[in-house]
């Protein structure tokens, strides 16, 4: 016997299951499928897609968080390891350890108010104006402090041949003397410091690009609207 049609009887159908969560969707699935093998089969299929999309935001994040810690973590090592190994501009190692302390207070500060921003969204917005106050502050202290380490680093000269005037030396042979600096020290902060200059010019043109085509957009909807 055919099942009867509940819309001929008159007797509404039930309204679809919600798709918010995992068991509405398998319910959906159930209700889809035409036994239980096929059921299985969409079941496995749709907790694997499932699976495979949590893993693979968590691999995202892990990646983004190991990536942006890298070079903090590095800072902080290497200035702390070498502190005293760079007697010809001793500031050197203290800026890789301030800059590399500062920018995980930076990176943890702005996530911890976004996520803050995400659960108190109908809540008062002062802990979140408080918060970016506080983003502002260290950000506005790391690009001073970046300016700072640009201007030892670029001041220092190393020396060539037997003309030691002015300048500092890396040799090892020599590193008791009040001119010597680790070549290690000096080159990583050296490349440190031109990639923040180099990621922050990027960041400036994007910044002006984007600004300008807002700009063009809000120029040609106007004259549009004018027109009309």
């Amino acid at each position: 016997m055919g099942s009867a049609d509940p819309e001929a009887q008159g007797i509404a159908s039930p309204p679809p299951p919600s798709y918010d969560s995992i068991f509405g969707e398998l319910k959906a699935q159930k209700q889809q499928s035409d036994g239980m093998v096929d059921y299985a089969k969409r079941a496995t299929s749709k907790c694997c897609g499932k699976v495979v999309g949590v893993v693979a935001i968590v691999i995202m994040v892990i990646f983004f968080l190991a990536l942006g810690l890298a070079l903090p973590i590095a800072e902080i090592v290497i200035g702390s390891k070498y502190l005293y190994d760079c007697p010809a501009e001793r500031y050197l190692t203290i800026y890789l350890i301030v800059s590399g302390v500062f920018s995980i207070i930076s990176g943890c500060t702005s996530g911890g108010s976004k996520a803050a921003s995400r659960n108190d969204s109908d809540e008062d917005d002062s802990s979140s104006k408080k918060s970016g106050c506080c983003n502002s502050l260290v950000g506005s202290f790391l690009i001073a402090w970046l300016i700072a380490g640009t201007v030892w680093v670029t001041k220092m000269v190393e020396c060539q041949g037997t003309d030691r005037s002015d300048c500092f030396t890396t040799n090892v042979t020599e590193s008791q003397s009040a001119d010597y600096c680790l070549k290690l020290v000096y080159d990583f902060t050296y490349w440190d410091i031109m990639a923040k200059w180099i990621m922050l010019g990027v960041f400036v043109v994007l910044g002006t690009c984007c600004c300008c085509v807002l700009c063009c957009v809000y120029c040609c909807t106007d004259k549009s609207s004018e027109g009309d």
